[in-house]
C-alpha cells in the first residue's frame, strides 16, 4: 500500500517497515480508508465537538487542576519547559530522560491557558448542514473511475444520502 516508498520507520529489531496491513473495513484500498476518515473527521459530530480536543491538547486543560479533572495527565517529561537537558551533568540520567522523551512524546505548547476554546458561532453551525437522524449506514460515497480519475486522483468524491 506504500506505493511513495514513504520511509515508514523501523521495527524494534531494526527491520524496515516499507508496508502497514489495512483494517478489514477499507477492503485492501488506501483510497477507502482515508475517504472513511475524512468522513468522520469532516462530520457534524467532530465539528460540535472539536473544542473540547482544543481545549485538552492545546488549552487550559493540558495542565493543572482542569487537566487532572479530564484524565488528562502525562509524565512530566513529556510537558514544555519541564526539564532542562542542558542543565543535566549525569550523561547516564540525561541519556534516560531523552529517550524517555523520544519513546513518548512531547504534549504541544499550551496556546491557551484559561477559558475553554469557545465553540462555533451560530451563524458557522447554521452553515454546516445536519444529517443527525442518519445512521452510519445511511451515508454512501462514490469516486468514478472516469470522472474523477479513480482512486489514485486527488480530487473529491460525490456523496448521496439514502433517508
Amino acid at each position: 500500500t506504500n506505493t511513495n516508498n514513504f520511509p515508514l520507520g523501523e521495527t524494534q529489531d531494526n527491520k524496515q517497515i516499507s508496508n502497514v496491513r489495512l483494517p478489514p473495513w477499507a477492503k485492501g484500498s488506501p483510497h477507502e480508508f482515508i475517504r472513511i476518515h475524512r468522513l468522520a473527521l469532516e462530520s457534524e459530530y467532530v465539528s460540535r465537538h472539536l473544542h473540547h480536543w482544543i481545549d485538552l491538547i492545546f488549552g487550559y486543560k493540558q495542565r493543572g487542576p482542569a487537566s487532572s479533572a479530564a484524565h488528562n495527565v502525562f509524565h512530566y517529561y513529556s510537558y514544555e519547559g519541564s526539564v532542562d537537558l542542558d542543565k543535566i551533568t549525569d550523561e547516564i540520567e540525561r541519556k534516560a530522560i531523552e529517550g524517555h522523551i523520544q519513546n513518548f512524546g512531547q504534549t504541544p505548547s499550551q496556546l491557551i491557558t484559561k477559558l475553554p476554546h469557545p465553540e462555533r458561532s451560530a451563524k458557522e453551525k447554521q452553515s454546516v448542514a445536519t444529517f443527525e437522524s442518519l445512521r452510519t449506514g445511511d451515508l454512501k460515497v462514490h469516486t468514478p473511475a472516469k470522472q474523477f480519475g479513480g482512486p489514485k486522483s486527488p480530487c473529491g468524491a460525490i456523496i448521496s444520502l439514502h433517508a
